[in-house]
């Protein structure tokens, strides 16, 4: 089964349309595109932070739990759009299974608490420290390989499953370090949440909590 999820965000990353058509439309994320673009949640936090001084944004839209469910909806949009050409019934299933909750922010956000305020220290402080970061090539194609499951198929799934395993603890004590305890558990929050790599981490065993700790 864990094959079977390599192969899925394989074949999510690397299809191609035909066309340049449009294929899906999220309204909630305000993204669109055709089946070889998948819906990325730090492409939503990108929009909301071009836009957080528009008041058509509100301060609910950057509570870190409204912030998943709206991409966990704009990804089950994205499936059913597009998996059918993607993959066979018992993989599509497989697919629905491992994606984010889409039921949590209702209950988990609070109407009267400056969610927008926080975002802006919070993205202020990972912009500052990923554009002092040597952005090297190398890096960057490591990084993809590793958040969308595009391993070798030579590794065996336990070396796959520690690589990310690693990967998410290191980019969390990264953003500890360099940013303070309240934006690294809102980043754990928010990019848990990034799929697939948080289907992956299932797939092996590595369960996340809502705020994106593994449990024990």
């Amino acid at each position: 089964m864990l094959n079977l999820l390599f192969i899925i965000s394989t074949l999510m990353v690397c299809v191609r349309s035909d066309d340049a058509s449009i294929e899906w439309a999220c309204k909630e994320t305000r993204a669109i595109g055709n089946c070889s673009t998948m819906p990325k949640i730090t492409d939503w936090l990108q929009t909301l932070s071009d836009n957080i001084d528009n008041e058509e944004y509100t301060d609910l839209l950057y509570c870190p739990f409204d912030i998943v469910e709206k991409h966990a909806q704009c990804m089950v949009l994205y499936l059913r759009s597009c998996s059918q050409q993607l993959m066979m019934e018992p993989t599509r299933q497989i697919a629905f299974s491992y994606l984010p909750q889409t039921e949590r922010a209702e209950t988990h956000c609070n109407r009267r608490r400056s969610y927008k305020k926080e975002f802006r220290g919070h993205s202020n402080c990972t912009k500052v420290m990923y554009n002092n970061e040597p952005q090297e090539w190398e890096v960057h194609m490591v990084n993809q390989e590793i958040e969308f499951g595009l391993l070798s198929k030579r590794m065996e799934f336990s070396k796959k499953c520690d690589v990310y395993h690693k990967y998410w603890e290191m980019q969390s004590s990264w953003i500890l370090k360099e940013c303070g305890a309240s934006t690294e558990k809102f980043s754990r929050q928010v990019l848990s949440n990034m799929y697939p790599i948080m289907g992956l981490l299932n797939m092996c065993g590595e369960r996340l909590t809502p705020y994106g700790y593994f449990e024990t």
